[in-house]
């Protein structure tokens, strides 16, 4: 009996001290680094499980958009067929901006609320600036445009048929109105 108090007392010590060793020494964490990370598509999602950042690719590039905690306003940086593109979207995707590049340069929009019919347009063509403004009725407007001949200025009657146009054309300067039943007058 006393050689079984004596090695339980032996043996308790060993293992109080193993545990003690273990559970009161300091834990290291191990972290893999990694040199290179490859997938075609990453989602970061928030603490609700709802997409808050995706990095991607689309067929000309990479895409990277943010979103809202709703998921209804986002901001995107993308590659598109003549450069890069950002876009904005306010609630809802019924207002947005862009900036981005086309065939002949670049080009900055800003797009209306609701209606989705108002927007200005400041770009670039083959021959030089465009600047395009369009009233939330769909059809008031004005435009400031460089073309082959030189270049036009024009507004446009919210009812769809009167408009101002000045313009240089190919035989010199032109002046074209119309009324609001689009009857037209030129003056050459």
């Amino acid at each position: 009996m006393k050689i079984y108090v004596i090695l339980s007392g032996i043996v308790g010590g060993i293992v109080g001290s193993v545990l003690t060793a273990l559970l009161v020494s300091p834990v290291t964490e191990q972290r893999d680094k990694f040199d290179t990370i490859q997938c075609s598509r990453l989602e970061v999602v928030d603490a609700k499980g709802e997409v808050a950042v995706v990095v991607g690719t689309n067929k000309d590039g990479g895409i990277v958009a943010v979103y809202d905690k709703d998921g209804k306003s986002w901001v995107s940086l993308a590659i598109e067929e003549y450069g890069g593109l950002v876009a904005v979207y306010g609630k809802g995707e019924q207002s947005w901006a862009s900036l981005g590049t086309n065939k002949d340069g670049g080009f900055v929009g800003v797009y209306g609320n609701k209606d989705r019919e108002s927007w200005a347009s400041v770009g670039i063509n083959e021959y030089g600036g465009l600047v395009v403004a369009r009233g939330k009725d769909g059809e008031s407007g004005a435009l400031l445009n460089v073309d082959e001949h030189g270049g036009e200025v024009g507004v446009f009657g919210k009812d769809g048929e009167s408009l101002a146009v000045l313009s240089i054309e190919e035989n010199g300067g032109r002046v074209i109105t119309s009324d609001k039943f689009g009857n037209a007058i030129f003056l050459d």
